[in-house]
């Protein structure tokens, strides 16, 4: 398969701006394995300081309920980083197959902005809005 893809203008990319691509990718990977690791330990460090103090205070008020939320916070971020991983991951492969670049949609190009932006895009401006759209009016 190629190592190209086409972007704005249809203009295959080259071989050079694939390998930046893919880095980027790489890194954002490499920063949200990070982002999980550090919201395990927190978590574990919350549900270990939640078991090891009195969670309820002289006047009869818990911290129960705000350590609840705190690990409930943490876990959410966690799992948003591990969702972007397997985004980006589905990225490093439509680059290996030579679609990267392209809108699972409409198939045209993805922007280029909106690529640095967002490295593991899958749609372009238009059909990445188009659900906000119907939402909008469907609401009117």
């Amino acid at each position: 398969m190629s190592r190209s893809a086409v972007i704005p203008n249809t203009v295959a990319v080259d071989q050079q701006t694939l390998v930046t691509r893919r880095q980027v990718l790489v890194d954002v990977r490499a920063s949200s394995e990070s982002q999980v690791q550090q919201m395990h330990i927190a978590a574990v460090e919350l549900v270990d300081d939640g078991g090891n103090h009195d969670t309820v205070d002289d006047e009869g008020f818990g911290e129960g309920a705000t350590l609840e939320i705190e690990r409930g916070r943490v876990l959410a971020l966690a799992m948003n980083a591990a969702n972007r991983i397997e985004q980006v991951d589905a990225a490093l492969r439509r680059i290996d197959a030579g679609s990267y670049g392209l809108c699972d949609q409409c198939h045209q190009p993805i922007a280029v902005a909106r690529l640095e932006a967002l490295p593991e895009a899958t749609q372009c401006v238009g059909c990445a809005s188009r659900p906000a759209i119907r939402l909008v009016a469907a609401r009117h």
